[in-house]
């Protein structure tokens, strides 16, 4: 499974990414070579307009990155990645790209010389030095001046959502009265329950210990009570009393909402029924013995829609946007002459294609067709 389109607000620029990686997709974990390293970086592999060339370079950064999101996305999984799948989702999602690229030229957007080279300096920023970044970028089989390009095409990208597209949406689909429309639809989302900054003491004592250590441990967190009752600050009690890793941050442990499932039942209820600045009893459980302390509280309540408006609308924005761009993409690819250059002489058949299976489906639409690589 390819990760989902990035149509967000700067999200284009992947191969920012695959650059701070360029090694990963060299090999895998077995030692074999990666089907993506086997596209040649200068060879064409996408062709619009009979002149618009999309590189190898691109592609393979692009999927460098897309495997790098799809891994992400899914941590501590064991996860066998179809890299047949793979570059030709990418392939598709980097073509739109640079159709949408291409409109917003068409349309009269530019990009200065100056915005790229400041999108350069960013991206130069992430490394260590000017010269690592040089040769990151020499093993992804670019020069600068072919990342140049590569920036413009995703800036151009970017200012055709934001200054075409966005306003279009913002005034259609995500106005006030779309917002309170969605805000009086939907009225539990914007219900904040009782929340409470919550501080903590813990005395740990092992589920099969002898009585003995139970008094023990249970005799110090009252000691430890009592000197925060006579007017030592819990935070420096937490420090040098509470075995839980919080005593490095004073006992805090954060904003604690009524409804989480992080606290064990034994301690819930003392906790939200705390008044602020008020310290707990002891409070036993299979963990050992607890201390509480809640800073500051704040009761439920039902957000106001002015409060939300701008929230809402965003969220609004960002799925029309989704939707607009895609429209638009089907447009341009019944419009424009798409040419998908083979890529079977530098990765291979895939094997269900070798038995006589399906090819991947291309972008549809007229004009898109499969050719043979250039020699």
């Amino acid at each position: 499974m390819i990760a989902r389109h990035h149509w967000k607000r700067g999200a284009a620029p992947l191969a920012a990414l695959a650059l701070l990686v360029a090694a990963h997709g060299c090999g895998r974990d077995d030692g074999r070579e990666s089907l993506i390293s086997r596209i040649p970086a200068d060879a064409p592999v996408v062709v619009i307009e009979g002149e618009h060339v999309i590189p190898g370079a691109w592609l393979r950064n692009m999927a460098v990155t897309q495997e790098i999101l799809v891994r992400q996305s899914m941590p501590g999984m064991p996860l066998s990645v179809d890299e047949y799948s793979l570059i030709e989702n990418t392939r598709k999602l980097l073509t739109k790209i640079n159709l949408l690229a291409l409109e917003a030229r068409r349309r009269g957007l530019t990009v200065t010389p100056q915005e790229i080279s400041d999108r350069l300096s960013q991206e130069v920023a992430r490394f260590e030095s000017t010269e690592q970044w040089r040769r990151q970028l020499e093993a992804s089989g670019l020069t600068v001046e072919e990342r140049r390009r590569e920036i413009e095409i995703e800036l151009l990208f970017d200012k055709y959502r934001e200054e075409i597209v966005r306003p279009r949406v913002l005034e259609q689909y995500a106005n006030d009265d779309k917002a309170r429309e969605f805000y009086e639809k939907n009225p539990t989302l914007w219900d904040e329950p009782l929340r409470v900054h919550l501080f903590h003491i813990l005395r740990s004592v092992a589920r099969d210990a002898p009585e003995s250590e139970r008094e023990r441990e249970r005799r110090r967190i009252e000691q430890a009570r009592e000197r925060i009752l006579a007017g030592e600050p819990f935070e420096d009690v937490a420090r040098s009393e509470s075995t839980e890793n919080s005593n490095l941050r004073g006992g805090e442990i954060g904003w604690i909402a009524e409804n989480t499932r992080e606290l064990l039942p034994e301690v819930r209820d003392v906790v939200f029924r705390l008044e602020p600045g008020k310290v707990s009893d002891v409070v036993e459980s299979p963990m050992g013995f607890h201390l509480f302390l809640v800073k500051e509280r704040r009761e439920r309540r039902h957000r106001p829609f002015e409060e939300v408006k701008d929230d809402i609308k965003e969220r609004i924005a960002a799925e029309a946007i989704k939707i607009e761009l895609e429209k638009e993409i089907a447009a341009l690819q019944q419009q424009m002459d798409i040419r998908y250059l083979r890529l079977e002489p530098y990765i291979g058949e895939k094997p269900e294609r070798a038995a006589g299976g399906q090819a991947p489906a291309g972008l549809g639409g007229a004009g898109a067709s499969e050719q043979p690589a250039a020699e």
